[in-house]
């Protein structure tokens, strides 16, 4: 089945990884901002109206889709993650360690001591196209669900949607934070991945890479999960997220095929 590449409109990195995917693949690229799906599976790069449409049509066609967006925190700017229909891998699989171990990131025991609640969100494009909310609205309810079961400060760490790495866990605000956080909140941020690799526990309000990790139940806040396995499991989040060469020459083609 031929694989037709979308890029969006304004989004050089769009068509840079779209050429490249393509190239691995043996598939085709689109016009950019092309809003009609041509036969075949499709490719996306980045969260926009554009490929938000498309990935709806996908679904509600049956349709096989690939998303691709910025690396599980470690690697990123270098390495980005690929998922056949779905956003984000959810940690599963048996990939071993080598991989992982490029990255030389130290993963801290579980703390289990920390006195703030820290919230940490994603930019407001997300909340309007994924949720249909804005931001605000988006905290003040986790705000409401934990203060309602806890008396702990609750910090909020907004993403610095101008910065050019546009994530909250590079925000020193969020590190800062971290230093001192009981918990993380977020909705699917990468923002949980640091906190996990920190030994600090996390709760996704929706199913995301984190999810395996923590929990999602805000009335549990004082008492939040600490399962075993976060090695593996970023082991696994590492097999599938790949360079730009590695989407040219097909590796990560491969791997989606579960031919490598």
């Amino acid at each position: 089945m031929t694989v037709v590449c979308y890029p969006s409109v304004g989004k050089r990195k769009a068509l840079k990884l779209s050429c490249a995917f393509a190239e691995g693949c043996g598939g085709e690229i689109a016009g950019t901002g092309e809003t009609k799906l041509r036969l075949g599976a499709a490719f996306f790069y980045g969260m926009t109206e554009h490929t938000l449409r498309l990935i709806g049509q996908c679904r509600r066609e049956g349709r096989e889709w690939y998303y691709a967006d910025n690396a599980y925190y470690f690697g990123r700017g270098d390495y980005f993650r690929v998922s056949k229909d779905r956003f984000q891998h959810d940690g599963s699989g048996n990939a071993g360690p080598a991989r992982f171990a490029q990255f030389d990131v130290n993963v801290r025991p579980w703390r289990r001591s920390g006195s703030a609640v820290l919230i940490a969100t994603q930019s407001e494009l997300f909340y309007r196209l994924m949720l249909g909310i804005d931001r605000r609205a988006w905290v003040a309810e986790r705000v409401a669900e934990i203060s309602a079961v806890s008396d702990r400060p609750i910090r909020v760490c907004h993403k610095p949607d101008s910065s050019e790495l546009g994530n909250a866990p590079y925000a020193p605000a969020f590190e800062a934070s971290l230093a001192d956080a009981w918990a993380v909140v977020t909705h699917s941020s990468s923002a949980a991945v640091k906190a996990l690799i920190e030994g600090v526990p996390v709760f996704c309000t929706a199913p995301c890479m984190a999810s395996r990790m923590g929990g999602n139940d805000l009335t549990r806040i004082e008492t939040p999960a600490f399962p075993e396995g976060r090695e593996p499991w970023l082991w696994n989040l590492a097999a599938n997220q790949w360079t730009g060469e590695e989407m040219r020459d097909g590796t990560c083609w491969r791997a989606l095929c579960g031919l490598g």
